[in-house]
């Protein structure tokens, strides 16, 4: 089974999504510095718009757009894929649940648990 996650819409290149509004990505950057113990460097926050990052099996990408040879984002933007990214627990299957069995079973009959 996949974990489920909402997909965040598309940015369209010409503009972001009503009532939201765009800031240079280095300004979002700023924004989420007090969120952490150490700020992203900014180049994490490029890469998260080219190339996103995984979730199980699926790419997320954070939304952003290139205006004059910077890039832009929303803060909503960056709140949608601070959740999607969130640590998702993991769902192992029951071949890997058997094989953790199987790993473990002989030290628990050693300790005569």
């Amino acid at each position: 089974m996949k974990p489920t996650t909402q997909t965040p819409p598309k940015m369209n290149p010409v503009s972001p999504p009503k009532g939201e509004k765009l800031v240079p990505l280095h300004s979002a950057v700023k924004g989420l510095a007090e969120r952490f113990e150490t700020a992203p460097h900014p180049a994490t926050f490029v890469r998260w718009v080219t190339r996103g990052v995984y979730v199980g099996n699926r790419r997320v990408r954070l939304e952003g757009l290139r205006i004059g040879g910077r890039w832009h984002t929303t803060l909503e933007s960056v709140a949608r894929f601070s959740n999607l990214t969130a640590k998702v627990p993991e769902i192992r299957s029951q071949a890997k649940r058997g094989r953790t069995v199987d790993r473990l079973e002989p030290a628990l009959v050693q300790r005569g648990a």
